[in-house]
């Protein structure tokens, strides 16, 4: 989240063992064998979750797929460079120039007086729908058919879940915490993120593959229903308590 070296960092790093008694909790085993192997702190995992009352499909203000373009929506933010802005916009005017008016990619995240997403490639067309709080992208999840991530890793990946919960399907990146989820090929793709190849494959398939994209959507708003938000919550309470 911050430069090496600088306060932020230096901050976070001590946090881990500030106050010797600290009951440390994590969401993912993966952000607990970070958080170990880097600081030599254990904590106790808790779960993935997502907030399944907000996030669940609703009837769509507008006409399903094929009646419409192919909607495919993407979180751009340009200050977390681990979210790999510059990468995933490249990939989506590929998408524009491949598929043309097949496809309709709808971006959320920014804003356009923001002087990072000015300086993103964005010479191809694009919705933007801005800064959203968590109904507005229930609301957007719930209008598309495809939510890419690109990202260098996920210490969970929540809104590819929340997608997920809606009957999105997903592209979420190898490395990080969406292993507790992800099932490759059966509720998502999951791809090697540092690979523009392996990218770039991945969306051909959930345009092209029609069978696929509706099976890993029909899958992942099963699955999603199991992370459901009471039961980390116990486990919180269990982990400071017990």
């Amino acid at each position: 989240m911050y430069p090496e070296g600088s306060e932020g960092y230096r901050v976070a790093w001590d946090s881990y063992t500030l106050i010797d008694d600290l009951i440390r909790f994590t969401k993912t085993e993966w952000s607990r064998q970070e958080v170990w192997g880097n600081a030599g702190a254990d904590s106790t995992v808790v779960g993935a979750s997502v907030n399944t009352d907000v996030f669940r499909p609703r009837p769509r203000m507008d006409a399903d797929w094929p009646k419409r373009p192919l909607r495919i929506a993407a979180m751009i933010r340009p200050c977390s460079v681990y979210r790999a802005p510059k990468v995933t916009m490249e990939l989506l005017r590929q998408v524009s120039e491949r598929y043309r008016q097949d496809v309709e990619l709808v971006l959320f995240g920014t804003t356009l007086d923001d002087p990072g997403f000015a300086a993103l490639p964005r010479n191809f067309p694009w919705k933007l729908a801005g800064v959203l709080n968590q109904k507005q992208v229930a609301r957007l999840m719930n209008e598309v058919d495809v939510f890419v991530d690109f990202s260098s890793h996920q210490a969970m990946g929540l809104t590819a879940m929340e997608a997920m919960a809606c009957g999105v399907a997903v592209v979420v990146p190898q490395r990080g915490g969406a292993a507790c989820f992800a099932r490759h090929e059966e509720n998502c793709l999951v791809v090697d993120t540092l690979s523009r190849d392996a990218c770039w494959q991945a969306l051909q398939r959930l345009i092209e593959d029609d069978a696929l994209r509706t099976t890993l959507q029909r899958n992942a708003l099963i699955d999603a229903c199991d992370f459901y938000p009471e039961r980390p919550a116990f486990n919180i309470l269990s982990a400071l308590f017990d």
